[in-house]
């Protein structure tokens, strides 16, 4: 279960979510500190599938919705998130080699694209996303910033 990158929200419900490189992505709550991870093999009882090589987990304002981008599969996987607890949604088709994402406070999201050399914008309306626009950047982006 060997963690490709972190999300930590804040608020009522704080959680950690990890996207994992065998394909999950984990969750925890943070209170108390430190989470109590439990022993043994996945699937853990907060243990969802994600697609394949998972890279980047990003989680809309309200904290409703949480999506992670696959590089692997070219997808998105799609949670509903209610008081921290993730609950799959669905995926949604990308660019090849979807990286880092992020979700504004205004709705917007923004994926970055490796394999075709592009971020994405979309519109986010709770576990779904809408393409506004793909914007052609340099070769190879990694990561993408809002403010």
């Amino acid at each position: 279960e060997l963690p490709v990158s972190i999300l930590i929200s804040t608020g009522n419900a704080p959680y950690l979510y990890l996207p994992c490189a065998n394909n999950r992505l984990i969750y925890f709550s943070r209170s108390p500190w430190p989470p109590v991870v439990p022993p043994g093999p996945t699937p853990y009882t907060n243990d969802l599938p994600a697609g394949t090589t998972p890279v980047s987990v990003a989680l809309t304002s309200d904290r409703g919705a949480a999506f992670v981008s696959n590089s692997g599969s070219a997808n998105i996987s799609a949670y509903t998130v209610s008081n921290g607890v993730p609950t799959a949604a669905g995926t949604i088709s990308t660019c090849s080699t979807p990286g880092q994402m992020l979700i504004t406070s205004q709705g917007f999201a923004y994926l970055v694209c490796n394999g075709d050399n592009t971020v994405r914008a979309h519109s986010v309306s709770g576990a779904s996303l809408t393409l506004i626009k793909s914007y052609p950047v340099g070769s190879a982006p990694t990561s993408v910033a809002a403010y």
